[in-house]
């Protein structure tokens, strides 16, 4: 199988698990296949390629270039069902996954997520201990804030770790896909640098992500979020500081975010209490999305929200 951006991962989600669980869905496709993913010149794969195909397959996924190379013919094999390198199949099938579907991709996620329950169970200490925290509402809030970086420590790690998360506060892109491997009604907070934000004429991929994915998948996730668009909190990445990247490089500042423009979200994640009715009637509200201006000055983000695709 060919996939676009394969080694992009919020690209590859949306692509190669959500097409093939749809293709087994429809009786297209069958577990006892060997799933072989073909890279570009000769790449090696991401751990998270693999990992994303087994919960779909009895044997193990492998890359072209892996599974084409000789070797002797009783080499050891876990890809094929006689257990050794062979080249006996009854068909094959080429595929290109080049368009990505969002609501196929959400219902991926869910069997990959329980497959990595069942197969790499890990859970993470709840919060109930945490001293509460008052909201502006006066509404006692218990919560348990970590740091985090996916990837660290292996995909079966960060699996475990979405299925237990309730929020996930993430810049856009690959840390922000996650959401969809966390439990349905779950929330992502995104955060946007300076430019980047749902107010922007030049990114405008903002505003089609993550809230078309939460929209699509009928509310099974929670979008909420916060536009730094005050350039002082947001300095410039390495990257964009040596002038490569050109405006790509816009979504890679950084950002100094204080617990008082996040407080808002939290608790509005709180009141609404997995609640699909009651997050749509934030959404009407227009209550889902706050901008920190110059000043720095912050509030609910009217003109950014205008230009959302969220709202139903």
């Amino acid at each position: 199988m060919y996939t676009d951006w394969p080694h992009n991962y919020a690209e590859y989600v949306i692509r190669a698990p959500a097409l093939l669980a749809f293709a087994q869905a429809e009786g297209a496709l069958d577990r006892g296949m060997t799933p072989v993913l073909a890279l570009p010149n000769k790449l090696k794969a991401d751990d998270f390629n693999m990992h994303m195909l087994r919960p779909f397959f009895d044997y193990e996924p492998v890359t072209f270039r892996d599974f084409s190379r000789p070797v002797p013919p009783e080499t050891p094999s876990n890809h094929t069902a006689e257990g050794k390198a062979v080249r006996c199949f009854k068909n094959l099938i080429v595929a290109r996954l080049q368009f990505g579907d969002y609501p196929l991709a959400v219902r991926a996620a869910r069997q990959i997520s329980d497959w990595f329950q069942k197969h790499h169970p890990l859970a993470v200490p709840d919060c109930g201990k945490s001293p509460p925290v008052v909201g502006p509402s006066g509404q006692r809030l218990r919560l348990e804030c970590i740091g985090y970086v996916f990837g660290a420590r292996g995909f079966a790690h960060d699996m475990g770790v979405l299925r237990d998360a309730d929020v996930i506060v993430a810049f856009h892109g690959a840390g922000a896909v996650n959401t969809i491997f966390m439990q349905p009604h779950r929330s992502l907070v995104e955060v946007r640098p300076f430019q980047f934000g749902s107010g922007s004429k030049v990114m405008w991929w903002p505003n089609m992500w993550m809230p078309q994915i939460a929209r699509q998948s009928g509310w099974e996730i929670f979008f909420w979020g916060v536009n730094v668009e005050d350039k002082e909190l947001c300095p410039p990445s390495p990257a964009e500081a040596v002038g490569f990247a050109g405006m790509e490089a816009i979504r890679d500042r950084s950002v100094k975010l204080r617990w008082e423009w996040l407080r808002p979200a939290i608790e509005s994640i709180a009141q609404v209490n997995l609640s699909v009715p009651a997050y749509v009637q934030q959404l009407r509200n227009l209550s889902f999305l706050w901008q920190v201006d110059p000043g720095p000055h912050f509030g609910l983000a009217p003109v950014a929200i205008a230009n959302a695709t969220l709202i139903p």
